[in-house]
This record gives C-alpha cells, structure tokens and sequence, in this order.
C-alpha cells in the first residue's frame, strides 16, 4: 500500500517498481499520469470498483504486457495507454462507453481488440505509430456497423475491422484455426500454409492480413468468398504460378503490392465495388493481357502495371480521373477510354 497515493477513491500516483501489481479495493478512478512511465510494471490487475482511467494514466509502460480491466470500467481517458509497446493482452469488458483521443496510440504488439457494443463514443484512439501498416492488426465489433457519435477518425488507418462479432445469434465469421493449412481466427485468415494448386476460402472469412499468400508457388487458382471484405498489402507477392483469382464482390480496395511479381497471372475480374487500387498493385504481372477497371475507382496508385508487358487496359471512364496517379501506367501500356463493360 505504500506505494499507492490514494485521495479518497482516486490513485493519484504508483512509486513502486514492482513488476506485477494489484491495485488496492474500492478505488474508482486511476487518476492522470498515475502509473505514467512505471517502466518496471509488466502486469496490472484492477479491481471492479474501477470506472475511470484517466488520461496518460499508463502512457510509457512499455514493458507493460496484461493489464485486466476493471468490469465496471465506463471511461478510457485521452492517451491512457500510449506508448504502451508490449501490451498485447486487453479485454474491455461491457460497461465501456467511452475510449479517448490515442488511447492506444504505438501499442504495437496489441494485434487485436474487442470494442463491446456499450461504447458510445471513440475518438482517434489508434492513431501513432504502430498503425501505419495495419499488418498484423484486427479490430473486433460487437455492433454490426460505426455509429455516428464514434470520431471520423477513430480508425485512421484503416485497421481491418470484424463487424457484429458480439452476438452470438449474429456471427457471421469464421472461428477455427488451421483448416487446409488456412491459419484463420474469428474472421480474419492470418497465413496459408499448404502447397495446394487451387484454394477456395471458405465463407466466413472477412479480412486476409498481409503476406498470407506470399511465395506460394504452388498456387495456381483462387477463389475468395462474398463474405471478405478487406486483402491485405503484398498478399501474393511472387506468387509465380498463379494464373487465376476470383474476387470477392464486396471489395472496394485492391491493396499495395497485392500481385507483385505475379508473372503468369492472366485473368483477373474487378468488382463493381473496386474504388482504389494502390500502388505497385499489379506490377510484373507480365502475361496479363487485358484488365477492366469500372467508373467507380476513384484513385489508382503509382506504378500499378509497371511491367505489364502485354497488358491493355479497359476504362469505362472517358479520361483519366484526377485521383488517379500520373504514374499509374508507368509503361504506357494501351488504354481503352470509355469502354462499356456492360459488353
């Protein structure tokens, strides 16, 4: 107890150097900057009388690993577990309504957190680095779409994110491991891992993370399912034998690096849905000989078909849209303006 400061029902300040803590009973509030840079700590357990974490109030634990919430916590404050770069293991319970500006900013080893359907408001609380790539990062939801009180910028780079995955009459993902050397985990398919020439992903699957189907080179044809709705960057890079890939209709973005060095791929069908493809997306897919990009894509990356040797592209709009990069068609490979897909 000595090295708590504690006024009435507020810690005020940790002074110890413990690695693994319990703070006392009947406090309800952490107060700011209480356990601020406590480098020592590894493992924190709250007790339930706990409602507030205010701001900063574990901001530089970095070797902070588990913390276990309080199940009556209401608010996470501004900052309160930024800079927190070992934390991997967090679960919010159901009373949390409130998670602030950067509450877990450069947390970069928590690859994955639930937000129960109580909170009614986040702000940018994923911002910083550490979520600049998204890599290995998933958000769960237990509500089924982004209420409107939550920021604009709550997820600001895109982290992919698993709606209503609470509800347990509403789950509509994905919660096995390891089939046919699929590495999935509610909804999200991490890495494949088998030496199959064609794959089907089974429904279910809503995000695939980056690289899951790098150096492949078995892989000759796949097939996505409607239900995905998010490929990671590089996902096929130097898949050299695949040839085939059926989208998933609800895709809006093809990512970077997606086919890179895809030289034998040959058909490929955007969907409707495609509204940016990044940079770098096809290049070196040398045997693709013709691609058709909808009216609806509103930002193509530098570099796309970069070495695309035998490739002519079919616009359905007029000209070239403004958010399309300059370099886009590095190589001036033949464009179609104007070209009905509907053909």
């Amino acid at each position: 107890m000595n090295d708590f400061v504690i006024e009435n029902d507020v810690l005020i300040q940790y002074k110890g150097q413990e690695k693994e803590i319990t703070v006392p009973n009947r406090i309800k509030i952490i107060g700011d900057r209480a356990f601020w840079n406590a480098v020592s700590l590894k493992q924190v357990e709250l007790p339930d009388s706990v409602e507030i974490i205010g701001e900063s109030a574990f901001a530089g634990c970095i070797n902070l690993r588990k913390i276990k919430i309080s199940l009556n916590l209401k608010v996470i404050g501004h900052y309160a577990f930024e800079e927190c770069e070992s934390l991997n293991n967090i679960k919010l319970p159901s009373s949390v309504e409130y998670i602030g500006e950067l509450a877990f900013a450069e947390c970069y080893e928590l690859t994955s957190l639930i937000i129960p359907r109580s909170v009614k408001e986040i702000g940018s609380a994923f911002m910083g680095e550490g979520y600049d790539t998204a890599e290995d990062k998933v958000i769960y939801c237990e509500i089924e779409k982004k209420p409107d009180t939550w920021d604009e910028r709550w997820n600001y780079y895109g982290i992919p994110v698993v709606w209503g995955c609470g509800d347990p009459e509403k789950r509509n993902y994905t919660i096995k491991k390891n089939i046919n050397k699929l590495n999935i985990d509610c909804g999200r398919l991490h890495r494949y891992q088998g030496d199959a020439e064609e794959l089907i992903i089974p429904d279910g699957v809503i995000s695939v993370a980056p690289y899951a189907f790098a150096n492949r080179y078995n892989l000759k044809q796949i097939v996505f399912p409607e239900s995905v709705e998010y490929i990671g960057f590089t996902l096929f890079e130097n898949c050299i034998n695949l040839k085939s890939v059926i989208l998933p209709q609800f895709l809006d973005t093809i990512s970077e690096e997606c086919f890179v060095g895809c030289i034998n791929l040959e058909r490929i069908v955007l969907p409707q849905t495609i509204q940016y493809i990044e940079m770098s997306a096809f290049t070196n897919c040398r045997r693709l000989k013709e691609i058709y990009i909808s009216a609806n894509v509103k930002e193509i990356g530098n570099w796309t078909f970069e070495g695309c040797d035998n490739l002519t592209i079919y616009c359905e709009a007029k000209s070239k849209p403004d958010g399309w990069a300059d370099d886009w068609n590095p190589d001036n490979r033949p464009v179609v303006w104007g070209y009905n897909l509907e053909k």
